[in-house]
């Protein structure tokens, strides 16, 4: 058995001949882990509140809906409120997304669903076959296939650039905007193999000179080659399109998975939490005289899963709320009654104000109408009438049938 002394030489030659400070391997030896695979005290998220959030942001990004850097530091929040935590602060979500190297920052643009439904790898595998058949089918070659198109635009707009300006100047540079603006149509087609048809053009003569240099700059060889290979079509490679859609509008069906081809990993799905339970189980029951590092491993590794689904439930049940709230605003902006202000065409401002100033007038026409109308019927209805006879005009003590009535008696 080695003495203490003995021991720490060994420790100290196993250092040297490792290139390894001393310190550092007697750190690592008693259980100290070091600061770059350790968690900061300052990071406001667990590893696995981290996780959980990765994830959900990721499968957001995947359906069409990737959220703003705000919406990051919200959920971030309603994480730390479930464990009774203060809010994170200002640049914490950009510290969040520099940190993790699964999440970048970028400017979105805005894209319709109509066309996004389009963008489905079914659909457009569908158009490749058809393509491929139609060739094959007509025995068409690849130098016959021709890509046509067409596009306007407008000459004399002003776009921003970059200028040279005074440096004294406080605010940005402006540039004229020219009067002589009109519209250009081209109907162009190229061929599969590297050359064009010359261009249809719909215009005025002044833009023909300025066009031609800018035909020659843009269709090349190299550009209309670059343009079939892009779409997959010459040469016939389909998955150069479908490599770039990973738009998903429908939630995937999770993979079945198998017990026999299972291993030990965090769970994602009810399946393989049940297959982590049974082999914990197992485990137990078959565990001895033999290390317990299995069972702690798979332990922690059913602790992460459940944990990871809270944290995504608590995310899910923010999110549903959400769209509760705007699902009941919709239909309260559907129960309100609509009225139709004209029968078709265009509406002008000025028209629009005449007829406001026109209800305005009708609405105070009523009104005097219905007082006047109030005003006469009361003066009307309370007209006296006698007591004895009931007839208007007198009352009981000259009505001259009080007075018959005395003088019978």
């Amino acid at each position: 058995m080695a003495t203490p002394t003995q021991a720490k030489s060994s420790d100290q030659e196993a250092a040297t001949s490792s290139n390894v400070l001393y310190a550092t391997l007697y750190r690592r030896l008693h259980g100290m882990t070091s600061r770059r695979d350790c968690t900061p005290n300052s990071r406001k998220l667990t590893p696995y509140e981290e996780s959980a959030l990765v994830q959900y942001i990721l499968d957001l990004d995947s359906r069409g809906f990737p959220p703003r850097p705000q919406d990051v530091q919200e959920m971030a929040d309603l994480l730390l409120a479930e464990r009774g935590k203060s809010p994170t602060r200002k640049n914490w979500a950009t510290n969040f997304i520099t940190r993790r190297t699964e999440l970048k920052a970028k400017f979105s643009r805005k894209y319709d669903y109509k066309r996004a439904k389009c963008k489905d790898p079914k659909i457009i595998q569908e158009w490749f076959s058809l393509v491929r058949n139609t060739v094959a089918k007509y025995r068409i070659l690849e130098q016959d296939i021709y890509n046509f198109n067409e596009a306007g635009f407008a000459m004399g707009v002003i776009a921003t650039a970059k200028v040279v300006t005074s440096s004294e100047a406080k605010s940005r540079p402006k540039t004229i905007q020219p009067r002589n603006r009109e519209w250009v149509s081209i109907i162009q087609g190229v061929n599969s193999y590297r050359w064009a048809l010359p261009p249809f053009i719909i215009f005025k003569l002044e833009f023909l000179s300025a066009f031609k240099e800018a035909f020659k700059a843009t269709f090349t060889e190299q550009n209309i080659k670059s343009g079939f290979q892009a779409t997959g079509l010459v040469p016939y490679k389909p998955q150069n399109v479908l490599s770039y859609l990973n738009l998903r509008l429908r939630t995937p069906t999770p993979p079945i998975v198998e017990s026999g081809n299972w291993t030990l990993k965090t769970p994602q799905t009810i399946r393989e939490l049940n297959f982590q339970t049974e082999h914990i189980k197992d485990r137990i029951v078959r565990h001895q005289n033999s290390s317990p590092t299995s069972i702690n491993n798979a332990v922690s590794c059913l602790v992460k899963g459940a944990e990871m689904m809270m944290h995504s439930a608590v995310l899910l049940k923010a999110e549903v709320k959400a769209l509760q709230a705007a699902n009941e605003q919709k239909k309260r902006r559907e129960r309100k009654r609509k009225r139709r202000i004209m029968q078709g065409g265009s509406l002008s401002v000025r028209e629009g104000e005449d007829i406001l100033q026109s209800a305005e007038v009708d609405a105070q026409l009523r009104t005097e109408v219905a007082s006047e109308t109030t005003r006469q019927v009361g003066s009307t209805g309370q007209q006296r009438r006698c007591g004895t006879c009931g007839n208007m005009g007198h009352n009981s003590r000259t009505c001259t049938r009080h007075e018959d009535l005395i003088a019978i008696e």
